[in-house]
């Protein structure tokens, strides 16, 4: 590629971490136009902000994987034995494992009665884990034996504006309910 094609690659990257750039590489086609895939090698296709089809290519590959997060969500409750009327505080862990920011990352738990709690939360980084805490209120009327479910769920994007990996976004935690 010699050494001014390096430079431009690396100043493009550089360039990519700013979201005015990041829009004109990400949106690379797949293929080059089919008028120009028979080019000679000496006039290469370029791309509308001047990079030849192969730089965009690896620029693009690069920001998908380097930009990516993957949310997940961790659950604990306070206490095993519970009881009608008492407080059972969901300690909820969120976890970045990717390798980008989340971005309008949103926490929602569906309590065991079918009332919903949504939180925005701030970005997550890479490899950042954010605690978050739930409340809810065993009804008083609610029989022993009784199993209660809480379903915590988390979602976010990349930088991109891109909906992160989803497999691993919800959890699950049940509590018995003894008099």
């Amino acid at each position: 590629m010699g050494k001014w094609g390096s430079i431009l690659v690396i100043l493009v990257f550089l360039c990519s971490l700013t979201a005015g750039c990041l829009d004109q590489t990400a949106n690379v086609p797949s293929s080059p136009p089919p008028s120009l895939t028979m080019t000679s090698p000496s006039f290469p296709y370029h791309t509308s902000n001047g990079l030849t089809y192969e730089e965009a290519q690896k620029i693009k590959k690069f920001q998908d994987e380097f930009f990516k997060p993957d949310l997940t969500v961790n659950v604990t409750v306070n206490q095993s034995q519970i009881a009608p009327g008492d407080r059972v505080i969901y300690s909820v862990n969120v976890s970045n494992i990717g390798t980008g920011p989340a971005i309008s990352v949103q926490l929602v738990d569906f309590f065991p009665d079918g009332t919903i709690e949504q939180r925005n939360l701030r970005d997550v980084n890479a490899g950042e884990i954010l605690p978050e805490r739930f409340v809810y209120r065993v009804p008083l009327d609610i029989a022993d034996g009784t199993v209660l479910m809480n379903r915590v769920s988390v979602s976010g994007k990349n930088i991109k504006g891109d909906v992160d990996n989803e497999t691993n976004n919800e959890c699950l935690t049940s509590i018995v309910i003894h008099r």
